[in-house]
């Protein structure tokens, strides 16, 4: 009796192609001001920028009997702002004596923004099983940055020296929040049976920070004081199944499980 053959599944190999899109902004802008003189006066400046971009691709390909497709995307987006000031005033008393007084301030802020997505698929015949398999995530997070500070000197400079009191004062705070999440699947039936599993899981989480200084140095002693504090909390949940009935080399499987995450 003649020995059949298997039939071999016809078989398409064909390169993958992939595509890509990308776009990008971007601004800024600033403005200053002055008045007076080296004796008394004073400064302001101001300046901002902006930019953005965004990249976007997508893949599919065939090889052999699988077939297969992705896609992606993700954009940046951040915002800077910072303003500056200055003022001083001096006054020449005659006799190499003079009494003076300055001030200057700096405060500056920081804005930025990420997001992502992500999907696979893939499918196809090996020769003995049918398969499939899926996938996708997401992700975003958010971030806020200020801070500032300021310095200021006011004394007498006399022929014997200056006489001199000093001060300044630094604040900083920050805020974040990000959360993501993410599933898959996959499959298959055939010669060995049937199997399934799948799973996901998800999670968010902020935090905040804040911190600060101050100083003083006067003819008699100077003193200075800092001080941090932040705090952050997250939760993550997700799950996990799975599920056969198989036959390979002889061996027989059947099984299920599953698992829970918090």
């Amino acid at each position: 009796m003649a020995k059949k053959n298997k039939k071999q599944p016809k078989t398409n190999n064909v390169a993958a192609k992939k595509n890509e899109a990308s776009a990008s902004v971007e601004v800024s802008d600033n403005v200053s001001t002055q008045t007076g003189n080296e004796e008394v006066g004073s400064s302001a400046n101001a300046s901002y920028d902006a930019s953005a971009n965004a990249n976007a691709s997508a893949e599919a390909g065939i090889d052999g009997t699988m077939v297969h497709a992705s896609a992606e995307a993700n954009v940046h987006a951040e915002v800077n702002a910072e303003a500056n000031a200055e003022a001083h005033a001096n006054q020449d008393l005659g006799g190499g004596v003079s009494i003076g007084a300055e001030v200057d301030s700096h405060a500056e802020a920081h804005v930025s923004a990420d997001a992502s997505a992500e999907a696979h698929s893939e499918a196809g015949w090996d020769g003995s099983d049918a398969k499939v398999e899926v996938g996708a995530s997401v992700e975003a997070k958010v971030e806020v940055e200020v801070s500032g500070e300021i310095n200021g000197k006011a004394g007498i400079d006399t022929p014997i020296g200056e006489v001199a009191v000093e001060a300044n004062a630094e604040g900083h705070a920050g805020a974040y929040a990000e959360a993501h999440a993410g599933i898959h699947a996959d499959a298959s039936v055939g010669e060995h049976g049937v199997s399934a599993s799948g799973g996901a899981m998800a999670g968010a989480s902020v935090g905040v920070e804040a911190g600060g200084s101050v100083g003083v140095d006067t003819p008699l002693g100077g003193a200075e004081a800092s001080g941090e504090v932040g705090a952050s909390v997250g939760l993550q949940v997700g799950a996990e199944g799975e599920g056969h009935a198989t036959y390979n080399e002889g061996e027989v499987s059947i099984g299920i499980s599953g698992e829970a995450a918090l």
